[in-house]
């Protein structure tokens, strides 16, 4: 039946007789169980999508979904949707224009951090914008030739306790826009600069373990990805944990930070140590545990700022995070 999707294209003329024999069914040996549905495996939905004349490059697959990621490239037309749907009615096809800008945002990062074949591990989803973020990465497996390794692991923490046991090259990380400029915020209100914390990590993960680490969203806002997931939300009718109310926290963001925090801790330990305004210390009760307890209240002071600003600025984390990517770029 499927052989005649080459005649709905204008292939053939009505009188042709193509009895060819399930063209579309081939076996791909890294496929996984999640990667099938109930009457179809993944290889066979992208190889009926080749035929067709679509660049799987960019669409992202799921079983029951497939998302475009670039319209114009993917060649994915109303008339190829149409004949898609004849054969496979049951997988959704979801066009939109804000996914596609999350797309094109994430390609930009991606496509400088990302070498050919790598080996790219994705942290257990946490919430939405993990899963969010899988979809987006799923197809550089066909882009690039990366191998998409899917862990248990919730933190870097877990991660490098591993370490020993996978062989990776990078590890993608769902952090955001927003994110990133609460926390470049957090730490001029904190008098610590504008240095960016996630930066700082990305170095020490590169210099301790050899491995990067990626932020695909660092360009893409919460409001687009919440937009969009409200859409998908409303279109599908699904139940979802998240709220719609925009969240300038994130799961992700605090295991980054708790990253961060061991080296604080260490620096802390060498001052008691090294008895240096040890006095002062005990004077104003500075201990570690208070040390954490003020950062988290420059973040509550991030948050509510960027709340306000909200309103009254449009575009102001990019144009933040600009900034201090210009100041550190120029740095001595």
């Amino acid at each position: 039946m499927k052989d005649n999707f080459l005649e709905d294209l204008g292939f053939f003329s009505n009188n042709s007789n193509n009895n060819g024999k399930n063209k579309c069914k081939i076996s791909y040996l890294d496929e996984s169980p999640n990667d099938k549905n109930e009457n179809h495996s993944k290889a066979e939905i992208l190889n009926f999508l080749r035929e067709i004349n679509i660049d799987t490059r960019f669409i992202s697959y799921t079983s029951d979904t497939l998302y475009i990621n670039n319209l114009r490239f993917s060649k994915f037309s109303k008339k190829k949707q149409e004949i898609f749907e004849k054969y496979y009615p049951e997988i959704a096809i979801v066009r939109s224009t804000l996914f596609q800008k999350i797309c094109t945002r994430s390609s930009k990062v991606l496509a400088n951090e990302l070498s050919p074949k790598n080996n790219v591990l994705l942290l257990k989803p946490q919430n939405e914008i993990d899963e969010l973020l899988a979809i987006v990465i799923e197809p550089y497996s066909r882009k690039y030739g990366i191998k998409i390794i899917e862990s248990d692991f919730e933190s870097l923490d877990e991660l490098i306790s591993s370490l020993d046991k996978i062989a990776i090259d990078a590890v993608i990380f769902p952090l955001t826009l927003n994110e990133q400029v609460e926390s470049i915020l957090s730490n001029i209100f904190a008098g610590n600069g504008t240095l960016k914390d996630e930066n700082i990590a990305k170095d020490k993960f590169i210099n301790d373990y050899n491995i990067n680490i990626i932020f695909p969203f660092n360009n893409v806002s919460n409001q687009w990805i919440h937009s969009f997931l409200d859409i998908q939300r409303s279109s599908y009718s699904r139940e979802h944990k998240h709220s719609k109310k925009t969240k300038y926290n994130s799961n992700k963001k605090s295991n980054l930070n708790n990253y961060m925090l061991i080296d604080k801790k260490e620096d802390f330990d060498k001052l008691i140590d090294k008895k240096e305004d040890f006095d002062k210390l005990i004077d104003k009760k500075e201990d570690f545990d208070k040390l954490i307890d003020k950062n988290e209240d420059f973040d509550k002071i991030a948050i509510n700022f960027m709340e306000f600003l909200d309103d009254i600025i449009p575009n102001y984390k990019e144009n933040i995070l600009k900034s201090v990517n210009f100041i550190e770029d120029n740095l001595d």
